[in-house]
């Protein structure tokens, strides 16, 4: 999903008039923050968890005022308990704290892409 996402935008950006240029940081910093989100829903398996790492750099990279948000600290909580903790026991740690696992948030930092 990542690599086809990422042809797409480089596509779109090299047809893209120079004066439009500026929104694809915005374009890669929200595609992260999805792909971030998909990777830590669901069951926790520490393979997912080390992709969510790699996704969250990236989306500090293209978005460096994400790293303000307290979103960041819930998607650091889940990636930490995916990482270090069996699936079993992850999973029960992410339901035994719920709001402080709730990462949906983050769905809702993506930035609108506005052409001026």
């Amino acid at each position: 999903m990542e690599v086809s996402s990422l042809k797409v935008i480089e596509k779109a950006f090299a047809q893209a008039p120079e004066s439009l240029h500026y929104l694809k940081r915005k374009s890669l910093g929200n595609r992260y923050k999805y792909l971030t989100y998909k990777s830590i829903e669901g069951y926790p398996e520490r393979k997912k968890g080390l992709t969510a790492i790699r996704f969250l750099w990236q989306i500090i990279k293209n978005d460096p005022s994400m790293l303000q948000a307290k979103v960041i600290w819930k998607v650091l909580f889940r990636i930490v308990t995916i990482v270090l903790l069996p699936p079993e026991l992850a999973q029960t740690v992410i339901n035994k704290f719920k709001t402080l696992s709730n990462t949906t948030t983050l769905l809702g930092y993506m930035e609108k892409l506005d052409a001026v």
